[in-house]
């Protein structure tokens, strides 16, 4: 039987979120603010993630005031920032607004060279002006009047953005008649009553409202949530607290909640009562209030309602691939689904098969609590083994990529015949037919058979798919070979015309390898129980001896090659081995007769002796070996004759034995 064999890659896309090392945009932006001067007011700037080589400044109307967390001018000496790399918070904070700190702000990044790279969008800030304390400014044009005569009186003050109200009074009550007003580089009143009282400016230290107030977020779950509350004349028996959804979850400093994901960023010299989400959650969704308490625990003031929006993320499960059946036949339709969660906004999911988007057959369903895309395909022969895997992405966060997978598919289908010959069939020589079938499930029957039939005793089964003719006759040409095989799904067929051919006669056909033909169908009749009732006859055909014979020539010529290879590399190892014995220098001596005379290469004489003893020393003189050595120039230092049993000087040796000096 052959085997179809299939090459399938699963490749499983697995990402995790990374960090990317790189400025990615502003998590929040400055907005416009309006503020009353004298007041405090605060500039939001939070950034994504920097570079090491980027830093953060403030532009005001284009000129750089800050670096990082560093105010760089002593211009803006009321200026300050509020810092937290870690955080990525870069927000501006002006103590006390003066009236040249209107215009635009503008938080920008910067690199290494000082070029920006990208610019938040520009805050307009609005001063409220409040007239200078020497204001208002009365006069009169005379000191005394005649009765009947005109009286002009004179109010004056600066000129403001707004414009200070000025109003004459006359016995408690205003007048309203007989004013007139002028503004020329100056604000003026006029009228024509005697000044009894004036109303002078006084700036309230009540609470009259929010310098900033919340708004509506839209943030992906998983990432940072910030709220700003600014409150304004904020009384000492006054406390701020937050509330989601009408709950209250915060007070002042303190958390009320049982989430450790919630904090308050508080500064009391600005008045700041920031709400930080770490983490969003899909629960944290909903309506958001800063809200001013008095010491009673009623609402005194509220601001706006913010509302967070979260954008859900399919949780880690998902998604999950989900296959109806364990195996097809061949021609059904096959139904594959993948599930994930049913966020806002919905995941993408993407069907692919051998790393193509399947784009056909595809369906969508939310009806249920889940989100589910299915694939549906007819079975195929071809869709044996393949894998289908299922992709999830997600536009909240492109970062996200998760897969799943079904497969292998098992597709059940009748076996797929050939039959083919190993060689032509030659007249009077042995023929051999092989049966290749691919079927699922492979268990399967094989019968062969000839139309016309032929007598039985010319042909035997070697195995079920292999068959043998004893020796091929004239009768045989053009009669069918046939091969059926058959599986639990169904049976297939195919036959072979017999053409015989006299000696001689070079075949159309590529010989098939008969060796390579037993590897393939090993497998099958490994699985297959042999009867061991039925005799085996095997036979030699002249085409197996001739190629038998070959085979033993070419193994001879290998041995003559291989033999021939080792003598040559004998050969050239002996040639150094020879050149040395035999060009070695010999020593020699020349007499005076001028005749050669050859010595040793090496010789000595060893003299042994001992030292006479000294009487006025009372020892015994020590034994000593003295070597003389002759060797030729070229030849090395052998230690062999480099003995010396006493290694220190005589002298030095009667020394150290506290011998006097003269007596050596």
């Amino acid at each position: 039987m052959f085997y179809k064999l299939y090459c399938t890659h699963l490749v499983l896309l697995t990402f995790v979120l990374y960090e990317v090392t790189s400025f990615s945009g502003f998590q929040m932006e400055p907005s416009d603010i309006s503020q009353t001067e004298g007041e405090p007011v605060y500039f939001n700037c939070i950034v994504r993630k920097l570079d090491d080589s980027e830093y953060v400044s403030w532009l005001h109307n284009g000129h750089k005031i800050s670096n990082n967390g560093v105010i760089i001018t002593n211009t803006y000496s009321h200026y300050s920032m509020d810092f937290d790399s870690a955080f990525g918070s870069y927000n501006l904070r002006i103590q006390q607004v003066q009236r040249r700190d209107k215009g635009g702000y503008t938080c920008t990044v910067y690199d290494s060279n000082d070029q920006i790279v990208e610019k938040s969008r520009t805050a307009n800030f609005t001063v409220s002006e409040i007239p200078q304390q020497q204001y208002p400014i009365c006069s009169s044009t005379k000191t005394s009047y005649r009765i009947g005569q005109r009286v002009v009186l004179q109010c004056i003050s600066e000129k403001t953005t707004p414009l200070a109200l000025l109003k004459w009074v006359h016995n408690i009550g205003g007048s309203e008649s007989g004013l007139k007003e002028s503004v020329n580089g100056i604000g003026k009143s006029f009228g024509t009553w005697i000044v009894l009282y004036l109303l002078m400016f006084q700036r309230t230290h009540s609470l009259s409202g929010f310098n900033k107030e919340p708004g509506n977020e839209n943030q992906a779950e998983g990432d940072l949530t910030y709220f700003n509350c600014i409150v304004r004349g904020l009384d000492e028996t006054h406390y701020v607290s937050w509330l989601h959804n009408g709950r209250k979850i915060s007070k002042n400093y303190d958390i009320l909640s049982d989430t450790n994901r919630y904090s308050i960023d508080i500064d009391s010299n600005s008045r700041k009562y920031n709400f930080e989400i770490e983490n969003t959650q899909r629960q944290d969704k909903g309506e958001y209030v800063c809200a001013v308490y008095d010491s009673s625990d009623s609402i005194v003031v509220r601001s706006r309602t913010a509302n967070l929006t979260v954008s859900e993320i399919p949780q880690e499960p998902y998604p999950i691939c989900h296959n109806a059946k364990l195996s097809y036949s061949a021609g059904q339709s096959v139904l594959l689904s993948c599930i994930s969660e049913k966020t806002s906004p919905l995941a993408h999911l993407k069907w692919k098969h051998n790393s193509i988007d399947l784009t056909t057959g595809l369906s969508e369903d939310t009806s249920s609590g889940n989100y589910k895309v299915s694939y549906s395909f007819i079975a195929r022969q071809s869709h044996n083994r393949d894998i289908f895997i299922c992709e999830l992405t997600t536009s909240v966060n492109p970062t996200i990529r998760r897969n799943c997978s079904i497969g292998p598919i098992n597709v059940l289908y009748a076996p797929v015949v050939r039959i083919e010959q190993t060689s032509d069939v030659i007249l009077g020589n042995e023929a051999i037919f092989i049966c290749y079938s691919d079927a699922n499930p492979q268990e399967a029957t094989y019968q062969w058979s000839f139309d016309p039939p032929i007598d039985e005793t010319m042909y035997y089964l070697e195995n079920e798919f292999i068959l043998r003719i004893k020796k091929t006759t004239n009768s045989l040409n053009g009669i069918q070979v046939i091969c059926k095989v058959t599986n639990s799904i169904g049976s297939e067929s195919n036959k072979l015309i017999i053409k015989v051919k006299t000696r001689g006669v070079i075949a159309d056909n590529e010989d098939v390898d008969y060796d390579k033909a037993i590897d393939e169908n090993k497998d099958i009749s490994d699985s297959k129980k042999v009867n061991k009732n039925q005799q085996m006859l095997q036979t030699k055909s002249p085409t197996i001896n001739n190629s038998n014979t070959n085979s033993d020539i070419s193994i001879s010529l290998v041995v003559i090659i291989a033999l021939v290879c080792i003598i040559v590399i004998l050969g050239l190892a002996l040639i150094p081995v020879g050149y040395m014995r035999y060009t070695r220098r010999q020593p020699s001596d020349t007499i005076s007769r001028g005749r050669p005379v050859s010595i040793p290469d090496v010789y000595f004489e060893p003299r042994d002796h001992i030292d006479l003893m000294l009487p006025q020393l009372g020892i015994t003189a020590p034994w000593m070996r003295t070597v003389g050595v002759q060797v030729p120039g070229e030849c090395e230092y052998d230690v062999t004759y480099n003995t010396q049993v006493m290694p220190q000087p005589r002298q030095v040796y009667y020394t150290q034995r506290m011998y006097p000096a003269s007596s050596l």
